[in-house]
């Protein structure tokens, strides 16, 4: 058995054989996993922004 820790700003969701665990995402803190039974995906909840370049934007009407 593995323990693996979560972050503040993560969630794992765990899957066993493939199909996923009941109790849905976990995190934060420790959970285990079993090798080779057990996979999980972590997700990050941080929210990104970054800046988008104006563009100019031109409209074609076929009447």
């Amino acid at each position: 058995m593995c323990v693996k820790v979560v972050q503040e700003y993560e969630r794992v969701v765990v899957f066993r054989l493939g199909r996923l665990m009941p109790g849905g995402a976990k995190g934060p803190g420790i959970f285990f996993v079993v090798p080779c039974i057990d996979t999980y995906r972590k997700v990050d909840l941080r929210v990104i922004s970054f800046e988008v370049p104006p563009q100019e934007v031109t409209f074609r009407h076929s009447f």
